[in-house]
């Protein structure tokens, strides 16, 4: 069983619009439920039964500022360090004080 994000939803991140490199950097490094499927099924695993969800969330803004300040997303150490600064700038002057979302995952299952 695998489950990953799924980057059909990156685009909507509630914070890609404060990095505008964000989406395509993740998309490169998390597969897209076909390509998940394809890479299970030539890595020998039987055809994978493949699910996508979406989970609704939510963030305080201090919670918010918090994840973007301490880089908790590996990708925010991906992105060049003048678009995150500046990512951080406007968030801290933008963000609102509660954000909802919603989050993508892709969840496969498959026999060896």
């Amino acid at each position: 069983m695998i489950a990953t994000e799924d980057p059909v939803t990156f685009d909507d991140l509630w914070f890609g619009h404060y990095f505008p490199s964000l989406a395509d950097i993740d998309r490169q490094r998390f597969p897209s439920a076909d390509a998940l499927r394809r890479e299970l099924v030539a890595a020998g695993f039987a055809e994978p039964h493949i699910e996508t969800l979406q989970q609704r969330r939510g963030l305080t803004r201090d919670h918010a500022l918090e994840i973007l300040r301490t880089k908790a997303y590996s990708t925010f150490s991906l992105l060049p360090e003048e678009e995150y600064n500046e990512g951080l700038a406007r968030a801290e002057r933008e963000q609102p004080e509660h954000i909802e979302y919603a989050f993508g995952w892709i969840l496969a299952a498959a026999n060896a």
